[in-house]
């Protein structure tokens, strides 16, 4: 997918302090690097907002970015990153250079509940006292016991068998216990949030935007006055956020997602700033970039179950072209795979292109 940078929504602003740190971040952050070492360094986008990358265990993308910005009390956070020895130590050595440390966090707000977002929340929480906001939606995927997390696992091998994974990958569910400790570990809120309301106990100058599709309960963040939109993976400038039917979870992600996506066409805004990668200037041209990429993949899914009637989930999943062979995937991103399969199977079976058998495995047909 191009990149989307080009002349901003609506009226363009006189060149100040934030508009050219915010070019400099969109021209200098793309630079990619076979190395895993981030950069902590904080950036300043404008007068008490700056942007910390943070560095995640992750194959691909290399760091969240955590945004720190300044409230009459202290600092709060828009998303946290994952619990790692790392992640803290790049937390802290970015907030003293800022003048802050971890105490001085009021709250932690998340715009989805994975933990490359509220993981590190937990930690902050231990330190300051800091609340941890999420969206009401998302609260819900947060496993409090482990007897959750059992019945978490056993319903996602189940949903691999109705995909029709190979019994070697239902198998992996239950021995990738590294993904399952992360999920448990991942902090309960404090505070709620809802679509539409304006943070005015935590920064009033934020408010939020329900944006479901990547989770059921992700949200961005709209700073009207800086006119600037705090995307977490809803929008994001070089990839296209994984958007996966997931067992336990509402049906149609999919059409949530593209529902969200032209949400947030015409929103007046300056600099869109995402939680990977780095700024952009036109969230309109993004949106409908990615608008058009989903229309593309409907139409090459519906084109590989008219091709070979009767192919189970797992089966479309392989012969779709992915940015390397389904095959040589690892096997939690060839789940994710899978799941965005799906996710554009129901939207098909949603508008009655295609259907599914019952039983398990679900195989798919033309209408």
């Amino acid at each position: 997918m191009r990149v989307i940078c080009s002349s901003p929504i609506g009226h363009v602003n006189a060149p100040n302090r934030s508009a050219e740190a915010l070019s400099r971040l969109a021209e200098e952050w793309p630079i990619t690097s076979k190395s895993r070492d981030v950069d902590s360094t904080p950036a300043q986008i404008d007068s008490g907002l700056w942007a910390l990358k943070l560095p995640l265990p992750l194959e691909g993308l290399r760091y969240v970015v955590c945004y720190v910005r300044e409230v009459p009390q202290g600092i709060v956070l828009v998303d946290a990153g994952w619990n790692t020895p790392q992640s803290w130590a790049s937390l802290e050595n970015g907030l003293a250079q800022i003048g802050y440390g971890v105490r001085d966090v009021q709250a932690v707000v998340v715009t989805h509940a994975h933990p490359d977002h509220l993981g590190l929340a937990g930690p902050i929480r231990q330190e300051s006292g800091a609340r941890i906001c999420l969206h009401e939606r998302d609260a819900l995927l947060v496993p409090t016991s482990t007897t959750q997390l059992a019945d978490f696992l056993s319903s996602y091998r189940r949903f691999l068998t109705e995909c029709g994974a190979p019994p070697d990958e239902v198998l992996a569910v239950t021995e990738d216990m590294v993904e399952a400790v992360t999920y448990l570990d991942m902090p309960s809120p404090d505070r709620l949030m809802t679509d539409g309301e304006v943070l005015v106990d935590i920064d009033p100058s934020l408010r939020v935007i329900g944006t479901p599709g990547h989770s059921p309960g992700h949200i961005c963040l709209f700073d009207e006055k800086r006119r600037h939109i705090l995307t977490g993976d809803h929008v994001l400038p070089r990839v296209t956020p994984n958007v996966s039917r997931r067992p336990g979870q509402p049906p149609y992600p999919l059409a949530a997602y593209l529902a969200s996506l032209r949400l947030l066409l015409g929103l007046e805004v300056d600099w869109v700033l995402p939680a990977h990668e780095w700024p952009l200037r036109d969230l309109d041209g993004r949106v409908n970039a990615l608008l058009e990429h989903h229309d593309a993949r409907l139409i090459e899914t519906a084109t590989t179950v008219a091709a070979d009637p009767g192919l189970t989930t797992w089966r479309v999943a392989q012969q779709l072209p992915w940015s390397r062979p389904f095959d040589s995937l690892t096997s939690d991103m060839r789940r994710a795979a899978v799941g965005e399969a799906l996710a554009h199977l129901e939207w098909l079976e949603m508008k009655k292109v295609v259907r599914r058998t019952t039983g398990a495995p679900w195989t798919w047909q033309m209408v």
